[in-house]
């Protein structure tokens, strides 16, 4: 999958992030307490804006200026901002902090669910 579709496989993460991101919501709204599932959504929201973001940085840096100059301030500075969203909302207490680290883990559980599917087929094509 990743070598026929690897000029797709931003969108491809970005779009499955969303979903991944829609599934824990769909999960923990009903279930789970309102900053649990405010935590979730806030954590889920940074991240993706922030992998979004990115991507935009690293194909404008890379494949259309064709330099690697501005990539590391401009990723500093984004995590910079994150990380005072992420104390402001902590110290004032809005949201779980369990959630929160479920929600900013939108991205790794869809890289890790990636890596089983690509695991899956290169085992199954094997044989």
């Amino acid at each position: 999958m990743i070598e026929t579709n690897f000029d797709k496989l931003p969108s491809i993460l970005k779009k499955r992030n969303w979903i991944v991101l829609s599934i824990l919501l769909i999960i923990s709204i009903p279930f789970m307490s309102w900053r649990l599932s405010l935590g979730i959504l806030i954590g889920g929201l940074l991240v993706n804006i922030n992998f979004h973001l990115l991507h935009h940085t690293l194909v404008n840096t890379l494949l259309v200026n064709k330099t690697k100059e501005g990539v590391v301030p401009k990723s500093l500075l984004r995590l910079f901002v994150i990380g005072i969203i992420i104390s402001i909302i902590l110290i004032k207490g809005w949201v779980s902090i369990f959630g929160l680290v479920l929600g900013l883990s939108v991205v790794v559980i869809n890289l890790f669910l990636l890596a089983l599917m690509e695991t899956k087929e290169i085992i199954f094509n094997r044989r």
